[in-house]
């Protein structure tokens, strides 16, 4: 897999959505992952998504 790293063309702006979306993800991810499993269980789990039904996650795309 190609990555590119590095550019021809100048930047002539500061990428501020890219580098606020970053500082808001680690903003988000370092106090979840410090979470205990109680703390997870009670403040996390009912916003996850749910299946329901026994659903797989693809079917919720494939519905008939």
């Amino acid at each position: 897999m190609l990555i590119p790293y590095n550019t021809d063309s100048p930047l002539y702006h500061l990428l501020l959505a890219t580098v606020a979306l970053l500082v808001v993800n680690v903003v988000v991810f370092v106090p979840l992952a410090t979470l205990g499993a109680a703390d997870f269980e009670q403040h996390i789990v009912p916003w996850m998504l749910s299946h329901g039904d026994g659903r797989h996650s693809l079917q919720w795309l494939l519905v008939q």
